[in-house]
């Protein structure tokens, strides 16, 4: 998936991307010593001044959590040694939990080993879980030997178990059930690891777990009716579809076609990569979710968006872009780019054409990602290009004569030097809500709207507020085409789903808010 989520299995990661955080008196570049590993630099910083071993920065997060997760083991050894706390708790985890993110079993069994809580994650998980959801089975391995438990759950009810039979790790499954990991638990949804082992297809799995006796529960399914059946939300924030659509994965950014009969989302397809699903009423019911005809299980895609007449999905992918790329203009083209990118589908008499590219003209060498357009068709979405005023900015583009113009970055106040995306614009350009990182928020990331005024500038940010915004991220807002609902993703409980409100807030907001 591209870099904004994706490396964001779990919202510790998303945290630890492109991130170079520090203490407004700690000496310039020591983060970069962190991230590098340079063991003879660090140690000299540290003789000249001892404080820096426990000493948080911006974040909160001390230098070991971020040697834990550039994976130097040299380094978190030498911090330790310095009076470093491996039980240490940061607002983006534990330091075990970045040893599992950084993905090197030597430091989950050092900090292990030194007291740190094998059983004790932060971000509504445990170690454990986090480890399957990434898929590292030397790291899980290191967490079963140092004696984590297999009955750990994630704020959904979900086990390793569960987690590791979903994905299909079926080397991980043989490794828990060893350990007497209990066939029978269910999720909050009912599912159990048999359940999501079949809707999933993985026979083998599913055999394995029917040997220890595993019995599945009933598939969810949606009834026929708008909205995949459910009882529409009043002004409080609803779970989307669970068990059928907001399920033990990763879901996000929820897009319905202009006649509502077709709904596409995003769901994690294995560790670390995600694809584009949808589910169509039949007049009957709601069909079990597949990828999307545009989509592929291995490409990365993600953030899909439908125009106003139905006619075009835009969507971020890291595929490759056929004949190369290119960064900026006179830049020399280059093959094999993987980076997010910005990609089309037009639907046709016989389905979705094969996605096209938008080209260099939106696209940049940089992480461009969640598309929306007005209904006039200017494109709205996000980047971290060079040139941004932070870690991301909202930009937009329009088409002139079927090209597109160069991207505008939107400036303040709604970009900032943190972090904005996930930009959703209104079909008449009237407001626009994203996603941002900017201090005063509720949580990680908080949805905020902002007004469009008659003289074309933006009225300063309003935070959406409790209950929409949580101690949680909330990202990817859209609206539902008739405007009577709006959707986001939410890591509330535990793991991102999708989310569901009545857009009256919306209104609340706007009225609010400045003028």
């Amino acid at each position: 998936m591209n870099v904004r989520h994706r490396v964001v299995c779990v919202s510790l990661l998303v945290a630890t991307v492109a991130l170079s955080p520090q203490a407004q008196d700690r000496p310039e570049g020591f983060h970069e010593l962190l991230r590098t590993g340079d063991l003879a630099a660090l140690t000299a910083a540290l003789d000249e001044r001892p404080a820096l071993s426990t000493q948080r920065d911006a974040q909160g997060v001390p230098p070991v959590f971020w040697a834990a997760v550039y994976g130097h083991e040299p380094l978190v050894e030498l911090l330790l040694a310095r009076g470093a706390d491996p039980r240490s708790s940061t607002p983006l985890g534990t330091v075990l939990d970045g040893a599992v993110a950084g993905g090197n079993p030597r430091i989950v069994r050092l900090l292990a080993a030194r007291g740190a809580d094998v059983n004790g994650g932060g971000q509504g998980s445990s170690p454990l879980l986090l480890a399957v959801r990434l898929g590292q089975l030397p790291v899980i391995d290191a967490l079963l030997d140092a004696g984590a438990s297999t009955a750990a759950t994630d704020a959904a009810g979900n086990t390793a178990l569960i987690m590791a039979a979903s994905y299909g790790l079926e080397p991980v499954v043989r490794r828990l059930l060893t350990k007497g990991a209990d066939v029978t638990v269910a999720n909050v949804h009912g599912a159990t690891p048999l359940d999501v082992a079949r809707r999933e297809e993985h026979d083998t799995i599913a055999t394995l777990l029917e040997a220890r006796g595993a019995v599945a529960g009933t598939p969810r399914v949606a009834p026929p009716g708008p909205y995949l059946g459910q009882t529409p939300p009043g002004t409080t924030p609803a779970l989307f579809a669970p068990g059928f659509v907001s399920t033990e994965r990763r879901e996000l950014n929820a897009a319905f076609t202009p006649d509502r009969r077709t709904l596409f989302f995003a769901r994690d397809r294995g560790p670390g990569v995600t694809a584009i699903l949808m589910t169509a009423s039949d007049g009957k019911r709601w069909t079990t979710p597949v990828t999307a005809p545009f989509s592929r299980d291995d490409a990365g895609d993600v953030d899909v968006f439908v125009t106003a007449d139905g006619r075009e999905v835009y969507f971020c992918s890291e595929r490759t872009v056929p004949g190369g790329r290119r960064a900026e203009a006179g830049a020399t083209p280059v093959t094999a780019a993987r980076t997010a990118d910005i990609w089309m589908a037009t639907r046709t008499a016989d389905g979705w054409s094969s996605p096209v590219w938008l080209g260099p003209s939106v696209n940049s060498s940089a992480a461009d990602y969640y598309p929306t357009l007005t209904q006039a068709g200017t494109l709205y979405f996000s980047s971290n290009r060079e040139g941004s005023l932070g870690q991301n900015d909202v930009y937009r583009a329009r088409r002139v004569d079927g090209a597109w113009t160069a991207p505008e970055n939107l400036g303040p106040p709604i970009n900032t030097s943190g972090r904005e995306f996930d930009p959703f614009i209104a079909p008449d350009e009237s407001y626009l809500i994203f996603a941002s990182e900017r201090p005063g928020g509720l949580g990680r990331s908080d949805l905020y709207l902002s007004v469009h005024r008659e003289d074309g500038s933006w009225a300063p940010p309003v935070n959406l507020g409790a209950p929409i915004n949580s101690s949680a991220s909330e990202y990817t807002p859209n609206v539902s085409p008739d405007g009577r609902y709006l959707f986001f993703t939410s890591g509330r409980e535990g793991t991102d789903d999708l989310y569901w409100v009545d857009a009256a807030v919306i209104a609340k907001a706007q009225a609010r808010g400045p003028k």
